[in-house]
């Protein structure tokens, strides 16, 4: 999906709502920001899986739970963006990952305060996961800038 920020806001939860993010600038012929959310049941899916441990709150995130966190951000983040890079014929590189624990619209507000004056729209990339039988919901949100998302939708053959 194309979204501005408000809609992706509604298709992921409400701005209140406590999210994890893990967070990857991209740059190259592309610039922007990858953001992988993160809601309790999937964090709770992957450590459970990873660490055989659950929590009932961010805050009780450990660091190297978080580490493991941003590692799978790490993974998601950049299959994606290889599959776009192989797909377009663009180069793109990643930041390191960073995780951030926050309210939902307190995370999308970081790509909005930098891309805002811009545009303000995104792409929002819906995936499931299944864990042990369980059906996980993930939200992939690209926020390109405007020139970057000019030159991604030309070499995908949208003018």
């Amino acid at each position: 999906y194309i979204l501005g920020y408000n809609e992706a806001i509604e298709m992921i939860g409400t701005p209140e709502e406590i999210v994890a993010a893990v967070l990857m600038k991209m740059s190259g012929e592309i610039n922007g920001i990858m953001l992988f959310v993160l809601k309790m049941d999937f964090i709770n899916a992957v450590l459970s899986s990873v660490m055989s441990k659950k929590i009932d709150d961010y805050m009780e995130l450990t660091e190297l739970e978080k580490s493991a966190l941003e590692e799978v951000g790490n993974i998601i983040i950049s299959s994606y963006v290889n599959a776009l890079s192989g797909l377009t014929g663009v180069t793109i590189q990643l930041s390191i990952p960073s995780i951030a624990i926050n309210m939902l619209g307190g995370i999308l507000s970081v790509p909005m305060a930098e891309f805002g004056y811009e545009t303000d729209k995104l792409m929002m990339i819906n995936g499931k996961f299944i864990v042990d039988d369980t059906v996980l919901d993930s939200n992939l949100l690209m926020m390109p800038d405007i020139r970057s998302l000019n030159h991604l939708m030309h070499k995908l053959g949208v003018d």
